[in-house]
């Protein structure tokens, strides 16, 4: 499947940017995205054009979310135990993917647009178009980063072995886009790489 050709239906030079400076928690993200999401889908639904698409930034509090695939494996006994070794909390999500950690130091987007407002934009074209996005933008902030994609979703550093960067999870409701990518940036990787969490995460 070609991802090259894709067009706006209608020229619209606004998008809209809301980024929040402090570290916010993770529902709290959440409420603001469904926020704007709800409001685009009522629109919709009422035939009344959305007059802009919207891109939200964050850092969160430190947070593992699940992603679809995760939601019969993550049991309440495990998410006690990944709250209490990490003192982070476990939240549910309606994404796609699988168990993702935020926290300070790694910047959150999610892009709030309409998808059929693009002919030729499907799903996996818009997932491919934020890695894109992603690899074009770090390789502009720190020049000679190798980032890669491979068969997997998400963004990797080529650098004497695959290391990722960005994990992308996205959920369409009636073409409108939620959640997002997230891109490592200094984020405390103790939250990634403890033994115990890897354990956890492979026996989910």
């Amino acid at each position: 499947m070609s991802c090259s050709r894709y067009s706006p239906r209608s020229f619209n030079s606004v998008l809209r940017h809301a980024h929040y400076d402090k570290i916010l928690p993770y529902e709290q993200g959440s409420r603001i995205q469904e926020q704007l999401v709800s409001e685009m889908l009522e629109n919709k639904k009422n035939k009344i054009p959305n007059e802009k698409p919207t891109v939200l930034s964050f850092q969160f509090q430190h947070t593992y979310t699940g992603g679809k695939r995760e939601r019969i494996n993550t049991t309440a006994e495990r998410r006690q135990f990944i709250e209490a070794i990490k003192n982070a909390k476990f939240v549910q999500t309606s994404r796609g993917g699988q168990i993702t950690y935020h926290g300070p130091g790694q910047l959150v987007i999610y892009p709030i647009l309409d998808l059929s407002e693009f002919k030729g934009l499907k799903s996996k074209c818009y997932v491919s178009l934020l890695e894109q996005c992603a690899i074009e933008t770090l390789r502009e902030l720190w020049v000679g980063l190798n980032a890669v994609t491979t068969e997997n979703t998400g963004v990797w550093v080529d650098n004497n072995g695959l290391r990722k960067i960005a994990s992308i999870g996205v959920n369409l409701r009636r073409s409108i886009t939620s959640h997002g990518i997230s891109i490592n940036a200094f984020p405390d990787m103790t939250y990634v790489n403890d033994p115990r969490i890897k354990h956890w995460l492979i026996h989910l």
